[in-house]
């Protein structure tokens, strides 16, 4: 049985035609994005499915709601 591969930002990168850190910026609502590139990126965002890792971008961020 064959899993479908996980869509990663470098994948949108590359579909959007931007670099992962632009990607990474308009998915975070950070830096000065035109618009048009941040409708590139949303268009391959929708086009390949790509779903964000809510807890990895929390750890990332220094948010993970954990204790301890």
């Amino acid at each position: 049985m064959a899993t479908a591969k996980k869509i990663t930002i470098h994948d949108v990168a590359l579909a959007a035609g931007v670099s992962v850190s632009t990607v990474s910026l308009v998915l975070s609502g950070k830096g000065r994005i035109s618009t048009a590139t941040g409708e590139r990126v949303n268009a391959a965002i929708e086009e390949l499915g790509f779903v964000r890792n809510r807890q990895a971008s929390a750890l990332r961020g220094g948010q993970s709601g954990v204790i301890g």
